[in-house]
């Protein structure tokens, strides 16, 4: 989900996360011209977030693939996250490409998500 970060959305998130006891992480930002941050929350809560974004404005929260975070991402973060792929051990290699999905989409964003769990421990 991509939530405008102004105008207090922020906290109404959070907020909302809180009461309806949602899990959720806020991902590194990976475009910080854009005026917004990058959250990721389970897919069995996808539901509840849902009725997040059709609560407020549209332009001010509102559900992105995990191609669409990377792709909003500044050449110099594009070049930072290559770098990293490049530097990984072969112990998170390994953790990368141990994946026993059925489906080849299921398989490619199960890898981006551990990706980004490796980032998110790097930085």
């Amino acid at each position: 989900m991509r939530i405008r970060n102004d105008s207090g959305t922020i906290e109404e998130f959070e907020k909302f996360a809180r009461k309806n006891k949602l899990a959720y992480s806020i991902m590194p930002d990976l475009n910080v011209h854009d005026e917004y941050i990058e959250v990721m929350y389970p897919s069995t809560q996808a539901v509840q977030y849902q009725s997040f974004m059709n609560n407020i404005n549209k332009r001010q929260a509102f559900s992105i693939s995990m191609d669409d975070y990377i792709n909003n991402a500044t050449p110099d973060k594009h070049q930072e996250i290559q770098t990293m792929i490049n530097n990984l051990s072969e112990e998170e290699k390994k953790l990368l490409n141990s994946s026993e999905t059925i489906d080849n989409s299921e398989k490619k964003a199960l890898w981006k998500f551990r990706m980004f769990q490796i980032l998110m421990i790097r930085s």
